[in-house]
């Protein structure tokens, strides 16, 4: 290895650590949870739902990869369940499911600037249900998002049609 190749290494290493530190990484909101079940569920869909709004989980970048369909199902009752469909995503600290204000956030600053928490994520594999709040403005939201609330970074982003 050449001593300008082990440099350029070392500065990228240096950089990154420098990017995670100065980004409030270590400024925790909530605390972390390391694990997210890696146990395949399999929730079925509530009875009596039906489909308002689908869109297709997409990576969050390239080292946060996220898979599967986000559904916005409208329930019998006039409520509200975000589901997520075969979703498959890799582990990371403090996963959550947010709804999102922006069509398809591709920064943080996309999803921090107007989102909804529907809870932890329950399994990094399967079918899964979130129930939304009731009183959700549901057409002020573009998207749902795998958030993880430790490094403040998308896993997997769903435009929502």
């Amino acid at each position: 290895m050449s001593t300008q190749t082990y440099r350029n290494g070392f500065a990228l290493a240096a950089l990154s650590v420098l990017l995670l530190i100065g980004s409030g990484a270590s400024a925790q909101t909530r605390p972390v949870e390391l694990a997210v079940s890696d146990d395949r569920l399999a929730e079925p869909p509530p009875p009596g739902s039906d489909t308002v709004r689908i869109g297709t989980l997409r990576d969050g970048d390239p080292i946060h990869r996220g898979s599967g369909t986000a559904r916005l199902l409208k329930l019998s009752d006039g409520t509200h369940v975000v589901r997520l469909e075969n979703l498959e995503v890799v582990r990371g600290p403090s996963l959550f499911v947010y709804l999102v204000a922006h069509e398809d956030p591709l920064f943080p600053e996309d999803v921090t600037a107007g989102f909804r928490d529907l809870g932890k994520l329950k399994s990094r594999f399967g079918d899964q249900n979130y129930p939304v709040p009731e009183n959700a403005d549901l057409s002020a939201y573009g998207s749902v998002v795998v958030w993880c609330d430790t490094f403040k970074v998308q896993f997997a982003v769903a435009a929502l049609e």
